[in-house]
């Protein structure tokens, strides 16, 4: 539960059509995947569509997060805590209908935000400071 939290926290992504790994294109019309090297002119090479979709690449840090979330106990798991961290946030929800599961999911997940956010402070801290961990 804490990994994938602590991975969902960071995993960083603009979504395929702004990756520079994802080159897989499927096309909405007849569902051809294909290797698209240009998505402005892009034409799906079976049905000349120009409808389709760019697949993330195979290393989407997103996509594997997802995955777990999708087909996991602790992906269900971590559903559920930011759904009652949303709830208890802002509406009124009773403890008595939440779990120790997910009480203990709620703290896990404030614990990792809280690291989360150290991590991006420290970075704003170090860019401002102008070290951007490259040495010349």
């Amino acid at each position: 539960m804490r990994l994938l939290i602590y991975r969902a926290l960071r995993a960083e992504c603009g979504g395929a059509d702004n990756c520079a790994d994802a080159d897989d294109a499927k096309c909405h019309e007849c569902g051809h995947i294909w290797q698209a090297d240009d998505i402005v002119f892009a034409r799906c090479p079976v049905c000349s569509e120009r409808n389709f979709r760019m697949l993330p690449c195979a290393d989407c840090k997103v996509e594997a997060v997802n995955r777990v979330r999708s087909c996991s106990l602790a992906g269900q798991l971590f559903d559920r805590a930011l759904r009652l961290d949303f709830d208890t946030e802002h509406l009124s929800v009773p403890w008595s209908d939440v779990s120790a599961e997910e009480v203990t999911a709620l703290q896990i997940l404030k614990a990792e935000r809280g690291r989360y956010q150290l991590e991006q402070a420290k970075s704003e801290e170090m860019k401002q400071r102008g070290f951007n961990g490259v040495h010349s």
